[in-house]
């Protein structure tokens, strides 16, 4: 095989390979009424039901050792995240759970940590009293409480965290747990 054939055959496949990035700016998003942060009955979304930890090992010996940090099963997600933050709801990125959103341009963060610890937004620290007015606004259209503000006008400030990872090579086959 010469190397023009190879080339033919290896071009394909690397344009195909290739990622595709999009910010859908020009995607329109209608937001739900009322607003999830809102509304009294969204509790959460997209959440795990709670349960105790157990962590996979792959034989008795590393299960009574309990070192996570050894454990071949185990992927922490501890690290560096590509991270957006903004003041208002109406500047969050919309689409950004989307796999060819676009989050090259977004700041990093340390994970775990906040982000005010991180120099995004007002750290807010009380020992007494409340952060917000005791006697909210309330909605017209659902009679509840509107969010708070904080006296800083209409900010309420949205973070958004992304990592790429990879469960390739890991076994979930049964196996003991600690």
């Amino acid at each position: 095989m010469n190397k023009e054939s190879i080339f033919y055959l290896l071009f394909p496949i690397l344009l195909l390979s290739c990622n595709r990035y999009n910010d859908y700016s020009d995607t329109p998003f209608i937001e739900k009424s009322p607003l999830d942060w809102e509304n009294p009955e969204v509790f959460n979304i997209n959440r795990e039901a709670a349960h105790a930890s157990m962590v996979a090992y792959p034989d008795e010996k590393m299960a009574l050792e309990a070192n996570h940090g050894s454990n071949p099963r185990l992927i922490s997600l501890d690290g560096t995240w590509k991270f957006n933050w903004v003041k208002t709801p109406e500047e969050r990125p919309y689409w950004f759970f989307r796999d060819d959103f676009d989050v090259r341009g977004w700041n990093e963060i340390n994970v775990p940590s906040n982000w005010e610890r991180e120099g995004y937004g007002i750290p807010i620290y009380l020992d007494t009293g409340y952060g917000f007015d005791q006697n909210p606004l309330l909605s017209t259209t659902t009679g509840t409480p509107l969010v708070p503000t904080r006296g800083l006008s209409t900010s309420h400030p949205h973070g958004k965290r992304r990592r790429y990872f990879s469960l390739l090579g890991l076994s979930f086959q049964p196996s003991m747990c600690g």
